[in-house]
């Protein structure tokens, strides 16, 4: 957008465009984390046949990689999907934009600013902490009926939290990605402490073999 993008950033973080960066950056980085991890396992397990003749590789060897490339490639690709399915939108969807021609709606307003507005038009509503976004659109849609043919709704989806639209790794408690957010790095911090194992066990293992062989 260059030097429009301030005037078009709410265009930016609802596109396809936007999701398909976030996407593709974390993919990258669960894939690079795992794929580090895996490394480090199969280097721990082989430490004690560094010393050997090298043996050709198998065809269970072989198998063997495709298995763990597969299921790294797999398991990366569906956890950054998942923000992105329509069914989950309530765990990952921080607002609506509905265009700039409804000075009621600034920005894109979450649930609770939502809830505020529909309330005040319909009366309290019942259990509104229960509402879903599809039941929002819904009632909004009834709001506006007479005045607009169709109202936008834009999602502003998890990557598009962010101006860049990658990761948003900093997260409050009222979040809806709450528990997505810290569930992904108990992951990576799981990995990470792994691999540090990992190395300090190959070091502890080439330093007794440095030793003996000595």
């Amino acid at each position: 957008y260059g030097s429009s993008y301030c005037e078009m950033q709410m265009e930016w973080l609802t596109s396809t465009s936007c999701s398909l960066v976030g996407v593709l950056n974390s993919v990258g980085i669960m894939m690079s984390v795992l794929s580090m991890t895996a490394l480090s396992l199969f280097r721990v397990t082989s430490i004690s046949r560094t010393l050997s003749i090298p043996q050709p590789v198998s065809r269970k060897g072989g198998v063997k990689v495709c298995l763990v490339t597969g299921c790294i490639v797999s398991f990366a690709l569906a956890s950054s999907l998942v923000p992105l399915v329509g069914h989950f939108e309530d765990y990952f969807v921080n607002g609506l934009y509905h265009g700039s021609d409804i000075p009621l709606f600034l920005g894109a307003p979450g649930k609770k600013s939502h809830i505020s507005i529909l309330e005040a038009y319909y009366g309290r509503l019942r259990s509104n902490k229960a509402l879903s976004w599809g039941l929002i659109r819904q009632l909004l849609g009834s709001m506006f009926s007479q005045d607009y043919s169709a109202l936008p709704n834009k999602k502003v989806q998890f990557y598009g939290n962010d101006p860049v639209c990658t990761f948003k790794y900093l997260v409050r408690k009222e979040d809806p990605q709450y528990t997505y957010v810290w569930l992904s790095h108990i992951i990576q911090i799981f990995c990470f402490v792994i691999i540090s194992v990992a190395y300090i066990v190959i070091a502890k293992v080439s330093s007794r073999s440095s030793i003996a062989v000595a």
